[in-house]
């Protein structure tokens, strides 16, 4: 009688325990995470086999009636669930593999798995009417069938085969999720060698207990291990953005650049005062644009990043007049952008693409969005380039180069560049709509 309500209170509190550590995990966890929705599933499953288990140990002996039922029930829904654990753990072993054709060798014993899963519990409802595998007397107690040995076998086949495949695979699994994967292999094999020849102990239940309690914590390790190094790496990047902001503000400021804007204001002064106060406000604004952006790590509104490039625009326009068109369409702009990602580009396109021509220059800014991506354009009708020289010689284009690299690293854009020349180049930035956070 003690050791009925022994193994009634170490199963209930082991469902309990089952039901904890599976909302906690189920909290922590990703959409995206096989294993973790899986180990998840295992958990739930074992939690209403020692539930069930647990009852049946409780009435086990009690008098006919209400306490028949519930035996009969529990051991009926115990057994079903420790039958479909093996398959749980399958798809569980499949998610922790980290190779493609390591998951592969793993659909071997898919189909053995699975079969002995559904012979057993075929068996299992059948039994219900023959006592085959199992069988509740009239005094309300639990009682072995003639094909108990037999099924316990096939166990112990699945779970051999899972012993095997875990050495083979052994190079494919983290080395955090390996032993505990090893020691709830092992614990079970042995709890269900234990329990064909000793009976009236719950050892495959227990081991299944601590197997999974392992499980568990190798689990909660590795995530905290992932999101270590993950906030490893997004310091590592917001530095790097950081150097690329400075890189690229102080690449902006460029001393042939300031001595043209400043000697075009000094000519102005002399005959339009207006127009050469204008132009100092404009080049005051881009230089503490570009100054400030050195401490800008988030993106900014795109209109706001186009301010900076119409004060930019107004100052090379100073020197080049009419000769120099620039044009925006852009119809969509509700959407961000690292910032000076578009100025440098035109910058550019005016430096290395219509200087050079001596004829007049058109650029031209335009955006559209599709179900993915906003997409930015910037096309001017300069001299063209080899885009292959790009990854060559980075020395004319080095603001591409820098702006490619954030737009990746901040928001996992892309910036792609068709030239043909003697023609014009034309850049084009795809920014996506679903940012990963």
């Amino acid at each position: 009688m003690e050791l009925r309500y022994t193994f009634f209170a170490v199963e209930l509190w082991g469902a309990v325990f089952c039901y904890i550590i599976g909302i906690s995990l189920f909290s922590s966890g990703n959409d995206t995470d096989k294993s973790n929705r899986m180990l998840t599933v295992m958990i739930g499953a074992l939690g209403i086999m020692l539930l069930s288990d647990s009852a049946a140990w409780y009435f086990r002996g009690s008098p006919a009636g209400a306490a028949h039922i519930i035996v009969k029930a529990a051991n009926f829904i115990a057994y079903f669930m420790n039958f479909l654990l093996p398959v749980l753990f399958f798809f569980f072993f499949a998610g922790i593999i980290e190779d493609e054709k390591g998951r592969d060798v793993l659909k071997w014993i898919a189909s053995p798995v699975i079969g002995i899963c559904i012979f057993s519990l075929i068996l299992l409802v059948v039994s219900q009417f023959n006592g085959m595998l199992y069988f509740i007397d009239e005094d309300n107690y639990y009682h072995r069938g003639n094909w108990f040995l037999f099924v316990s076998v096939l166990y112990l086949l699945v779970l051999m085969m899972f012993f095997i495949l875990l050495i083979y695979e052994k190079k494919y699994i983290l080395p955090e999720r390996w032993p505990p994967v090893f020691f709830y292999i092992t614990a079970s094999l042995a709890a269900v060698v234990a329990q064909v020849f000793v009976y009236g102990f719950s050892f495959l239940n227990i081991m299944l207990i601590l197997g999974t309690a392992n499980l568990f914590a190798a689990e909660i390790k590795l995530k905290t291990s992932l999101l270590e190094r993950q906030e490893s790496r997004i310091g590592v990047q917001s530095e790097e953005i950081v150097n690329l902001q400075t890189r690229i503000a102080l690449s902006q400021i460029k001393p042939h650049f300031l001595y043209n804007a400043l000697n075009s204001i000094y000519i102005l002064c002399g005959s339009d005062l207006e127009k050469g106060r204008n132009a100092i406000s404009d080049l005051s604004d881009y230089l503490r644009a570009s100054i400030g952006s050195i401490d800008s790590v988030v993106p900014i509104p795109f209109e706001k990043e186009m301010e900076h490039v119409n004060t930019y625009m107004s100052i090379e326009k100073m020197r080049f007049g009419d000769e120099l068109s620039f044009s925006v369409i852009a119809p969509v702009k509700d959407f961000y952008l690292p910032s000076l990602t578009l100025q440098p580009l035109v910058e550019n396109a005016v430096r290395h693409g219509i200087v050079p021509t001596g004829r007049e220059g058109i650029i031209l800014v335009t955006t559209r969005e599709n179900d993915q991506y906003y997409i930015i354009s910037i096309s001017d009708n300069g001299m063209g380039f080899d885009v292959d020289i790009l990854n060559e010689d980075e020395g004319g284009h080095i603001g591409i180069k820098n702006v490619r690299e954030r737009l990746k690293m901040q928001m996992n854009a892309s910036l792609e560049i068709s030239s043909i020349p003697g023609s014009g180049t034309e850049i084009t930035i795809k920014v996506p709509k679903k940012q990963d956070n």
